[in-house]
């Protein structure tokens, strides 16, 4: 009887928290057999290193780096 395939999600939930550098010898284990697999974590991975920290970023920071400004009214509480 084959192998079942691993769980894609537990395989790259343990690679995610591996060193970079430790990844590879990790997947050859996780995934031996599996090269599907292998090539789903491995896109899974890129994609994750790739996305980078833009959640932590301000919503003033990212309106100024994308060349957004306000007006000084529309910061200065006032009469309606």
């Amino acid at each position: 009887m084959p192998d079942p395939t691993p769980d894609r999600k537990s395989v790259f939930g343990r690679a995610i928290e591996l060193p970079a550098a430790e990844r590879p010898a990790y997947l050859d284990a996780a995934c031996a057999g599996h090269p599907a697999l292998r090539a789903k974590v491995e896109d899974l991975l890129r994609a994750h290193g790739g996305a980078g920290s833009f959640l932590n970023a301000s919503a003033n920071s990212a309106a100024t780096r994308a060349g957004c400004t306000t007006s000084s009214s529309a910061t200065t509480p006032g009469r309606w």
